[in-house]
Formats: structure tokens, C-alpha cells, sequence
């Protein structure tokens, strides 16, 4: 899976760029705040639809105009070749070959990345959120049922929880669409974390030998035995019945749930210190790259923002293999020292050129 070429117009700090992509090692080099970042951000929308620094996505738009587009040209080993986003006026249209998409959701698969980014150290430390969006974007690129899962939970939720501001009427009809569909969502988050668990203990072993890597889902009913669940998924919804009317929004279901991260049986969310967590991250990410090339039979494109100067050697010596394998890697660096053969950009104040 390739990048052959970018498009981009009033994206952040950029105008009109356009790119072409080596399908090897491609290097964004700049100094700070001159739009390196906002590269990777913009492929990474492409990929799924988010940003990985905000959430709010007029932000992105550059100051002074209505909207932004992004578009590009891929190779893949069937399907689309050919993503375009244009965002105006609070909405986000997505064409692929040149056909309007009815749904977002349809861009996810499409163009597959990996990203390391400073944001990720929230993975180990942050709020049980980041840690199910992680989980959830990735789940999705690899399964349209389980994005189908997940936006019937949303919406069922959205709709209890008005239901329980309006004075709690008929929760019993929207607890049973919420019982159905959370399963679904909580029993593929668990499938998904165990497998990708196994390829994050190898990874992290290779980075820091002696020390043991556990990850594991963490819901009401993750110890049950099959079968019993839904019962207990039933009667947890009913319990909280009063604590849900007094907070006017739901207590129990996947979107309370996280995925807990242990270091030599330590939570590493408390304990890890920074190059523990950087280590996991690694290694988290190495399994995320493993798992999509197996499931997609094609690896996914990696996309590096400038966090390698912050590993140590253990750390290196795990990441810099990818980028000798037959992957295309997209780089920020902020020079040119150390750096492996591959194709340069040179970044300044949203212009760009390659050297």
C-alpha cells in the first residue's frame, strides 16, 4: 500500500501543495512551527477521517478561508485509487475514485497507516478515552462490521440518555438495543486486544528484555463466562437505573470501558516511567503494524513525527527495521544529521519542494 501523491488546499498553515511520494523512506524536513506536523495530519485524515491533534475539525481549516480539501492518488492491491476529503460550512464530504460517499465510514480500510506521533504517550498515561479511540479506529480499519457495531451503540446511546433527560420513559426498548449492540462492540474490543496483546509482548521484549508487557480489555463482565453477559448486561442497566437518572446519562457500557496496561504486573498508567511508556508505545504500534498486514495482506504506511530523537537505543533498534523493509515511511525531521537515504521535502512557513 503506497501514497503516490498528495493535494492539498487551505489545510492548516498550507495553501496549494502538491506531492509526490518515493514508496520507500520520504523525509519532511523543516524547522518548528513551519508545517511538518500538519503533513502527517493531513495524510492521517485521509486515513481516517480524524486528526490526531484535535478534535475540533474547523480548526484545520487555514485562517481566512471557508474550507479545505485533501486528495490523493494510491496503490493498494485492489479497490479505490483515489481519496478526496473537502470539509466546508461543517460538513466533511468524502469521494473515492471520484464518486461521492454516502458515509465517512467508507473511508476507513482504504488507505491504511501506523502513526508515532508525541500525542502517543496519552495512550499510556491519559484518560481511558484515548485508549478506546485508539482501539476502535483501528478495529474499524479492519472491520466494516464492527464500525457498523459501533455507530448503532452511539446512536442507541445518544438516545437513551435524551430518553433519561426527558424523565426516563421507555429505557427498558432502548436497553435491549443497547445490550445487543454493546456485546458486539465489547466482544470484539476483547478479540482484538488479545491478539493484538501477543505481538506487543514480542515487540517489547526485543525493546526492553526482562520486563513483561500485559495488555487487557476491562469491562463489567470481561471475567464472565460465555453466555452469561447479556443477563448481567441486563441487570447492570437496570441497577444503575437511579444513578443514571441523577447524572442524566448512561453509567454502564463500552463507552465506560478501557483497556488497561500493565508492566511486570504494575498499571503502567501510574507507574511507567517515560522510557517504559515510550517502550510501550513501540511496541504497541509495531503490533499494530503486524496485525494489519496480516489481516490485510498488505503493510500499512507509516507515518513518523519526528519522535525518534526521544528513544533510546533499545527503542531505535526496534523502529529503524521498518524503515529497511519494503514500507513507505513518511518522516519529519528538523534536519538532515543521521538520517537514512530516501526522499526529502524541505518545509518552510506552509511552502514546500522537494531536494
Amino acid at each position: 500500500m503506497y501514497i503516490e501523491e498528495l493535494n492539498i488546499r487551505c489545510f492548516r498553515n498550507y495553501g496549494l501543495a502538491r506531492l509526490h511520494f518515493d514508496r520507500g523512506i520520504n523525509y519532511i524536513i523543516g524547522g518548528n512551527a513551519q508545517g511538518k506536523s500538519n503533513l502527517i495530519e493531513a495524510i492521517y485524515y485521509l486515513s481516517t477521517g480524524r486528526s490526531f491533534r484535535t478534535n475540533r475539525i474547523a480548526n484545520l481549516v487555514k485562517w481566512g478561508t471557508p474550507a479545505f480539501q485533501l486528495k490523493a492518488g494510491i496503490t493498494r492491491g485492489a479497490g479505490i485509487s483515489s481519496i478526496g476529503l473537502l470539509y466546508q460550512i461543517g460538513r466533511t464530504y468524502l469521494t473515492l475514485d471520484g464518486r461521492r460517499a454516502r458515509r465517512m465510514g467508507e473511508l476507513l480500510g482504504i488507505l491504511n497507516a501506523i502513526i508515532f506521533c508525541p500525542e502517543d504517550i496519552y495512550i499510556v498515561k491519559g484518560s481511558p478515552y484515548i485508549r478506546r479511540r485508539l482501539v476502535d479506529i483501528h478495529i474499524s480499519q479492519l472491520s466494516p462490521l464492527y464500525l457498523g457495531s459501533l455507530v448503532r451503540y452511539g446512536r442507541v446511546l445518544r438516545q437513551r440518555n435524551e430518553a433519561i433527560r426527558r424523565g426516563g420513559g421507555r429505557l427498558s426498548h432502548w436497553d435491549r438495543q443497547l445490550v445487543e449492540n454493546g456485546l458486539e462492540v465489547m466482544r470484539a474490543r476483547a478479540r482484538y486486544i488479545e491478539r493484538l496483546n501477543a505481538l506487543a509482548q514480542e515487540a517489547y521484549g526485543k525493546i526492553r528484555p526482562g520486563e513483561g508487557l500485559l495488555m487487557r480489555y476491562k469491562s463489567l463482565y470481561s471475567d464472565l463466562a460465555p453466555g452469561k453477559e447479556e443477563r448481567c448486561y441486563h441487570d447492570g442497566l437496570r441497577s444503575a437505573r437511579v444513578h443514571d437518572e441523577k447524572m442524566k446519562a448512561t453509567a454502564v457500557g463500552p463507552h465506560r470501558d478501557d483497556i488497561v496496561i500493565t508492566i511486570d504486573g504494575r498499571d503502567a498508567r501510574c507507574f511507567a516511567s517515560d522510557g517504559q511508556g515510550r517502550s510501550v508505545i513501540i511496541a504497541l504500534k509495531m503490533a499494530q503494524f503486524m496485525l494489519v498486514k496480516e489481516v490485510a495482506g498488505e503493510a500499512p504506511i507509516l507515518l513518523v513525527d519526528d519522535p525518534l530523537a526521544e528513544l533510546d537505543a533499545g527503542g531505535r533498534g526496534a523502529v529503524l527495521p521498518f524503515f529497511t523493509e519494503r514500507v513507505q515511511c513518511i518522516i519529519t525531521a528538523t534536519g538532515e544529521d543521521g538520517l537514512l537515504p530516501g526522499k526529502r521535502f524541505m518545509v518552510k512557513a506552509g511552502s514546500i519542494e522537494d531536494v
